[in-house]
């Protein structure tokens, strides 16, 4: 586990705001008194809290005129007194009265005392707005003492809370603890309940800096009584806005919310915005530990604008960066950077150092995920750079520990090395002790990667001893935060040590991270641990044992999967979680020929459909398509979706083995395959040569699509005999590959393959993420009519105005739309082309929405690192500049009714490869919308070839007379029986994904 800087600050985000006293009473705020006696009672009532300041500077007032025989000396006692008597039915309170009986006992000399106890707070209050606190702790201790000596007793427990004050913004919190305690006794003793509940609150939030959680909340409680008696709405906002933060701290996040929405209601009650936005800043917070981020962005959002509009530039930084990661989390990483480099600017204006470096590790931890860390390294560097300036060793040793990452991702093994061995250096000669278990872990993962399981297990060992000991010094980690770290500091440990062979001691370790995680509810750390003991019991031949220990933690996966309400999210956690997928199923097909009436191999074929497609089908289903996601097919369903020649392939790629279910209407069979490695340098090699039109026919791509072939159909080939049609739902890299392309036999060099070699002379074949997905998409593609995109008007290289990217004219593509217009027969039909052809335009073309086909030819642009990035690119908007795109995320905001969409365009196959969702790009845009199927390419294709196929194809679709799969087949075939465009290059990069059957 790594926690970003973001979280290892307290969240308490104006702790040391709220309890700061205002500066120095200004001259003469009494003078707003001084009116007509009927106006005196409402405008004490008016003062608020600014009474007895104003009280106080009154007071001192007429003390300096009476020793100065001042004529001003009788008007101020009158005021004095008539306050005094207006005050108890006005605040009920007797603050002036009781003051006063004490003034009327002083001597000379005592007066001169009290005003000049007045004078050294003052003094005091200025010293700390200097942030001179040992100078401020000095004056306050001198007033302390002449109130003392005066006997009155309300100054003293003012100045023993300003004292406290003091302690806490200088950071000294045990000093301010310890004054605070002091404070509430003098506090108590004057029953000042106000004053009491500010004091009880002081010691919460002190409290909870020292990491006390549980006194904290204490604390915080007792504030909130008093509160809650005095009516204090603005100040118990504060309070249980505290009480939120303590709560989830101690691990009770429903609390925690419940705490949160009483602060939000007052707050927002009270109009107090600059509150408002602190609850809704920790509101979100919680709910983006919880991995609710559809619910926290828009908190963000809102406490964002609050900020904006009172200029209150530090929330903005902080909204910013936290936001930035919920996004990182999300994979979106794009839109972080952006976030971050906001947030930099806003610390810049504030010049806010410290803030600077956690949002430059942000910036840095931002390209990392980006894949960029050329990028990543300069703003990591720079806030190494600040942390030295400032002598803060332990950002410094964050800032090394991110650069480790840094160098690790560059393949720089010795640079990573180096720079963790300095940040654990940093890390100890700050005593910080989070800081130091960070550096260790990332060593540890270092000594693992290297295959140094014995250094690994020394790295994660100390990092165990280290966490053990974090949350005794206080106030870096939450106790829910310092149980996750513990328990997957067991995890580490227990996996190096099960690879070690010390199967019993990884057990423990295993045993021990389930202990916790389940005590704290965390089921994120569950189902690794049942995981780990799952490997544990299947290393020790105990596969029965193993296979209880998967499927519960299969099933708590499945769980968790269920309650993500974020689609980037989901997917983001999902395919970090799928290892427990494809333990559970290799173990399946390991027992099965051991036990050949189980079953076991048709539960490892529905673990494979849980693991499959599921953000894809939540997304149709929350398109209004479904009113709930489709449930996982079995077996016997997944059989029942075939006609008498189809056949379907699903394959589910694993570290130790690989499955393959080839199913058709009358019979099944599970078969094993070689690993993923094995099968992913394969199909890497064919992909790679297939796109290349030099080496789409060298030898290496013959070979690696013969080898493919052998190992992904040749096994099946028996049950193919009766089939002319392949559904292949893939997985993984082989998502990437045109099945059509494998090679039943590799022809001699220099020759080309014998006829019918090629998978595509023998079947007709589309594609399917998933049994599930493809059952979702038979229903739909009720459209009529034909809308065709293509010949976009794009500036040309020498027209240095426009911004964008300059793109080739693709005038083949005018071909295609005249195809289509020859052959759209009776069908209604759109054609936007040449300048007409604007995102503006097609969004607004009413046939989108009504269309049976829609064909788009242009440029694609495939985002592997964020898919919500991809698109296709249209002619300019009218006024000019650069060209026009459709993203993916437009594409989602349709609602299409076509039986196919076509994507003819380069690359508008590819996307982000994402485990157990498949590719996410255009593909799964344009099927969450409604299209029933898609047609799109693997790699840039050919603008002449391209035409031919697609004159080809729609001949025999839309007529009527083909199916999908059998014109897009036949099209194929065409190509490579022309000497010109044999080569896969030019018939292979199209593929048809969804439904094959004909149009309606």
């Amino acid at each position: 586990m790594r926690l970003g800087p973001a979280g290892l600050a307290p969240a308490l985000i104006a702790v040391a705001v709220a309890l700061a006293p205002a500066g120095p009473v200004r001259a003469q705020s009494y003078a707003r008194f001084a009116g007509a006696d009927s106006a005196l009672a409402p405008a004490l009532r008016a003062a608020g809290a600014g009474f007895e300041g104003a009280w106080n500077d009154l007071l001192v007032s007429e003390l300096r005129a009476r020793l100065a025989r001042a004529d001003s000396a009788a008007r101020l006692l009158d005021l004095a007194r008539g306050i005094a008597a207006a005050e108890p039915g006005a605040l009920g309170s007797r603050i002036a009265a009781d003051a006063l009986a004490l003034r009327d006992g002083w001597s000379p000399l005592q007066r001169r005392v009290r005003i000049r106890a007045a004078a050294t707070e003052s003094l005091a209050a200025l010293a700390r707005g200097r942030r001179d606190f040992d100078r401020t702790d000095s004056l306050f201790h001198a007033a302390l003492a002449d109130y003392r000596r005066l006997g009155e007793r309300r100054r003293e427990a003012w100045v023993l809370g300003s004292l406290g004050v003091n302690a806490f913004i200088a950071g000294r919190y045990p000093r301010a603890e310890s004054l605070y305690r002091e404070a509430l006794t003098a506090r108590l003793a004057i029953g000042d309940e106000a004053m009491i509940g500010n004091t009880l609150n002081a010691l919460g939030s002190t409290h909870y800096l020292l990491g006390r959680y549980s006194d904290a909340y204490d604390y915080f409680q007792q504030a909130r009584a008093v509160r809650e008696r005095t009516g204090e709405g603005a100040a118990l906002g504060a309070t249980l806005n505290y009480l939120g933060l303590a709560a989830e701290a101690l691990g009770r996040p429903d609390s925690a919310r419940v705490w949160f929405a009483r602060a939000l209601e007052l707050t927002v009650t009270g109009g107090d915005s600059v509150r408002t936005a602190e609850v809704l800043v920790n509101t979100a917070r919680l709910l983006g530990s919880q991995d609710r981020v559809g619910q926290a962005l828009p908190l963000y959002e809102r406490a964002l604008g609050i900020a904006r509009a009172a200029g209150d530039v530090r929330t903005q930084a902080v909204v910013q960066q936290n936001v930035a990661e919920l996004l990182r989390g999300q994979g979106r990483h794009s839109e972080a950077v952006a976030r971050l480099e906001d947030a930099a600017s806003l610390r810049l204006r504030l010049r806010d150092m410290r803030g600077l470096i956690f949002t430059s590790i942000g910036l840095g931890r931002a390209w990392l995920g980006l894949s960029d860390p050329q990028r990543a390294r300069p703003p990591l560097e720079r806030a190494l750079g600040l942390a030295d300036s400032l002598g803060d060793r332990t950002m410094k040793a964050r800032a090394l520990n991110n650069l480790a990452l840094v160098a690790r991702q560059e393949g720089d093994a010795t640079g990573a090395q180096h720079a963790a061995e300095q940040s654990l250096a940093a890390a100890d000669s700050a005593s910080d002790s989070l800081a130091v278990h960070e550096a260790l872990v990332t060593l540890g993962e270092l000594a693992h990667d290297r295959g140094d399981l014995t250094a690994a297990d020394a790295w994660f060992a100390r990092a165990a001893a280290t966490s053990s000991g974090l949350g005794a010094g206080g106030g870096a980690i939450g106790q829910a935060s310092l149980a996750e770290v513990q328990a997957l500091d067991e995890i580490n440990l227990g996996v190096v040590r099960r690879e070690r062979g010390q199967g019993d001691a990884a057990a423990e370790h295993f045993r021990r991270a389930l202990a916790v995680a389940e005590a704290g509810h965390n089921d994120d750390i569950v189902w690794p641990a049942l995981l780990g003991l799952g490997d544990v019991a299947e290393h020790g031949e105990d596969p029965v044992a193993a296979l209880a220990w998967y499927r519960r933690a299969a099933a708590m996966i499945d769980t968790l999967r269920a309650r993500q309400g974020e689609e980037g999210a989901s997917i983001t956690l999902f395919s970090r979680r799928l290892f427990a997928y494809e333990a559970l199923i290799a173990l399946l097909g390991r027992l099965d020929p051991q036990y050949p009436d189980s079953g076991f191999a048709a539960e490892a074929f529905a673990w494979s459909e849980r693991a499959r497609a599921r953000a894809f089908l939540d997304l149709v289903a929350a398109s209004g398509r479904e009113t709930v996601p489709p449930r996982p097919l079995t077996l016997i369903q997944a059989q029942g979706l075939l006609g008498e020649r189809d056949a379907l392939i699903e394959y589910s790629l694993g570290d130790s083995s690989s499955s393959m279910w080839v199913v058709t209407r009358g019979a099944w069979r599970r078969f094993t395959l070689p690993p993923r490695p094995g099968l992913k340098t394969r199909a890497e090699l064919l992909r790679r040569g297939l796109a290349d039109p030099r080496r789409a026919e060298a030898r290496g791509t013959r070979a690696a699509a013969h080898a493919l072939y052998q190992a992904l159909i040749e096994p099946a080939a028996p049950m193919l005999r009766r089939v002319d049609h392949l559904i292949v739902a893939p997985d993984g890299v082989l998502a990437l590959i045109p099945f059509e392309a494998l090679l039943a036999e590799e022809p001699a060099e220099g020759r080309p393959p014998k006829r019918g070699a090629y998978l595509l002379e023998r079947y007709q074949i589309s594609y399917a993420p998933s049994a599930t997905a493809l059952a979702a998409h038979r229903i739909g593609g009720d459209g009529r009519g034909v809308m065709a995109v293509g010949n976009p008007a794009f500036a040309s290289a020498s027209d240095s105005a426009v911004a964008g990217p300059l793109l080739p004219p693709l005038p083949a593509t005018a071909t295609e739309l005249e195809s289509l217009e020859r052959l759209a027969g009776s069908r209604p039909l759109s054609v936007l082309a040449g300048a007409e052809a604007t995102r503006a335009r097609v969004l607004a073309d009413p046939a989108l929405g009504t269309a049976g086909v829609i064909h788009i030819a242009t440029h694609g642009e495939a985002n592997e690192t964020e898919p919500a990035r991809s698109g296709l690119w249209l002619a300019a908007a009218a006024g000019g500049g650069g060209p026009g795109f459709l993203s993916v995320g437009d594409i989602l905001g349709l609602d299409l009714h076509a039986g196919l969409v076509t994507l003819s365009a380069c690359e508008t196959g590819l996307g982000r490869l994402e485990r157990g969702e498949g590719v996410l790009g255009l593909t799964r845009a344009f099927m969450a919308a409604g299209a029933q199927s898609v047609v799109v390419s693997l790699w840039k294709v050919n603008d002449r070839s391209t035409a031919r196929l697609m004159e080809r194809f729609y001949r025999g679709l839309l007529p009527g007379r083909d199916s999908r799969a059998r014109a897009l087949a036949d099209a194929k075939r065409a190509l490579l029986a022309d000497s010109e465009t044999r080569s896969p290059f030019y018939w292979a990069p199209f593929i048809l994904v969804g439904e094959a059957g004909p149009l309606r």
